[in-house]
């Protein structure tokens, strides 16, 4: 059953990637040989912007986009009720990554700072939080979602070596009388949970002294135990049976369809599923625009950073409607419908680790 919020707007949204770029080819062709290229047009991923060991946070890219969209939409820091950070790769286990950024960006001391850890249905989700701190508070809220799951990533594992970029993004919602109702669906499946796990490194299984060998496992892929582990199929199996319905309910009861809404923003783990989602509901790709091409999987961050990278010229200028759906770790799925006015919507940018101090 669909769940709504009223009275908020989105005014803002801006991404970032770290500025280093990988060609995917060169990353395919010793798992794959010559059926490199076939393995690309596959997935869809053919640039990944990554960042170098041990540089660049997920902290650092969404509080860079932040800083953009703060002063592209002239936003007083003193205007915002609250600060949200969503991730799943932190600066620190404590204390959260929400704390910092209020230091960061300059925002009121007595402002709500918290962190929320999910994945790749997350945009949604914080979406869904950030507007009823918006219409409670009746201050902006930041939402800041970030991502840099290449440190997570063994590059002998041929699951997930050719799939993930890391990015962070920024929306600013705020209260507005009259702005037309939000709607949100959600689906979780926690017994499939095991389909994408870092095992090692929380409090279940603590870091020892095996935690960063490498070992070639039983599914084939060799990676250490805190390298994120990775059933594509189960994925795949989930997204396809159980993603298109949750997103037609919505529609159905939201009178939203593939005529009457814009775009559908999908969450992007790879072209070929997107894609399918898109013709099940009747979307035709022109209204499914997918940025994984030049930033690979971007987990949550992949919906900002397509309206960012892709319809930010739209966003700015006129009225849309966009259907959203996250879907992934888990394994969950968020969809919502939301409408968006003349939002500030600048370039995605390119972070040099050079330029930020640790």
């Amino acid at each position: 059953m669909a769940c709504r919020t009223e009275g908020v707007r989105l005014a803002g949204v801006a991404a970032c990637v770290p500025s280093a770029a990988a060609d995917n080819m060169e990353t395919a062709v010793p798992f794959y040989g010559p059926k490199a290229a076939a393995m690309i047009a596959a997935t869809g991923v053919k640039r990944r912007h990554v960042c170098p060991e041990n540089s660049l946070t997920s902290l650092d890219l969404a509080a860079e986009a932040a800083r953009k969209l703060l002063a592209a939409g002239s936003f007083s820091p003193e205007s915002f009720g609250a600060v949200i950070c969503l991730t799943q790769t932190p600066e620190n286990l404590i204390p959260n990554d929400s704390t910092k950024a209020q230091q960061l960006l300059g925002l009121p001391g007595d402002c709500l700072a918290f962190d929320i850890n999910a994945s790749c249905p997350g945009y949604a989700q914080g979406l869904y939080a950030a507007a009823l701190i918006a219409r409670s508070m009746n201050k902006r809220v930041l939402f800041l979602n970030g991502e840099t799951s290449s440190y997570y990533v063994s590059p002998r594992d041929r699951a997930t070596a050719l799939l993930f970029g890391d990015a962070g993004a920024a929306s600013v919602i705020e209260p507005c009388a009259g702005a037309e109702a939000w709607h949100f669906s959600f689906l979780t499946d926690g017994s499939q949970r095991g389909a994408l796990v870092i095992p090692e490194g929380g409090y279940r299984n603590r870091v020892n002294s095996l935690s960063t060998e490498y070992k070639t496992w039983p599914d084939g892929g060799t990676r250490r135990p805190i390298d994120m582990k990775m059933d594509g199929m189960a994925i795949f199996n989930f997204v396809v049976t159980r993603v298109p319905g949750l997103l037609a309910h919505l529609m159905e009861e939201t009178g939203v369809s593939a005529g009457t809404a814009d775009y559908l923003l999908l969450h992007q783990a790879n072209l070929f599923m997107t894609r399918q989602i898109a013709r099940k509901l009747g979307f035709s790709a022109e209204k499914n625009p997918v940025c994984l091409d030049e930033y690979g999987n971007t987990s949550h961050v992949s919906i900002p950073l397509t309206m960012a990278s892709r319809i930010g010229n739209e966003l700015r200028t006129k009225p849309l409607t966009l259907l959203l759906s996250g879907f992934g770790g888990g394994l969950a799925a968020s969809a919502a419908v939301i409408r968006t006015d003349g939002l500030v919507c600048p370039p995605v940018a390119e972070l040099d680790p050079g330029s930020v101090s640790k």
